[in-house]
């Protein structure tokens, strides 16, 4: 009897132990099944304009005498403000610098006899968002030099400033754009897409349309790549 029941008792241990076994197998592949996933990026790019524009026009004058100089600079500085104004450019845009003056005498490396006593410089700085005004006044600099001004130089900076506007309708291309591949990838492995397991923002970036760098174009092109984690089922 004890025999019959010590074969009983083992037969049932061993069938335990298989069917244990088989659970755990079975629990394991599901795990595994689970746990597949494929990484992918998805990208969004989207031309625009700048929507504010920042400009410096630089002026100099020279001169033997320093009431010359003033005048000569006071002069300059009314003629450009009349040609900004001329092409509708509001005074509050505008910022006009303090005029620095050299005594070229005074320079231990300036020996020329022909060289002004005094030369002075100055600067205009508008920050608009008038991007087009400034954009044909900037294409008539002409005038001002035919004049009498004497520009030294002329700096433009044209910016983008919103990006928070356009985020939302960008991530929603890039993420549509990361499942799209995430579909492909599952459709050639015989596989079918999950649900996301991991997503993160990459950093938006504002270039010139043309993708070289610098804020020397209006035209823009905002981009941004996300990085995306698909479940395999």
């Amino acid at each position: 009897m004890k025999t019959v029941r010590s074969i009983l008792s083992a037969i049932i241990i061993a069938l335990g132990v298989i069917i244990a076994g088989s659970l755990i197998q079975s629990g394991f592949i599901a795990f595994k099944s689970f746990d597949q996933f494929v990484t992918v990026k998805g990208l969004a790019e989207q031309n625009t304009k700048a929507d504010r524009v920042i400009w410096r026009l630089m002026f100099n004058y020279a001169s033997d005498t320093l009431p010359d100089v003033y005048q000569g600079m006071e002069s300059a500085q009314k003629k450009i403000l009349a040609f900004l104004e001329a092409h509708h450019i509001p005074a509050i845009d505008i910022q006009t610098q303090p005029i620095a003056i050299t005594d070229n005498q005074a320079q231990s490396y300036s020996s020329s006899s022909n060289l002004k006593r005094y030369s002075a410089s100055s600067s205009l700085v508008v920050m608009s968002d008038q991007v087009d005004l400034l954009n044909t006044a900037l294409q008539q600099t002409n005038e001002l030099v035919q004049s009498g001004i004497v520009l030294s130089g002329s700096e433009v900076h044209y910016l983008f400033t919103k990006l928070n506007e356009v985020k939302p309708t960008m991530l929603t291309a890039a993420t549509a754009n990361a499942k799209e591949a995430a579909n492909t990838f599952a459709k050639n492995a015989n596989n079918q897409l999950g649900g996301i397991r991991q997503a993160s923002q990459g950093l938006f970036t504002v270039r010139n349309a043309d993708d070289s760098y610098g804020d020397n174009s209006p035209d823009k092109k905002v981009r941004v790549v996300t990085t995306v984690q698909y479940y395999l089922k």
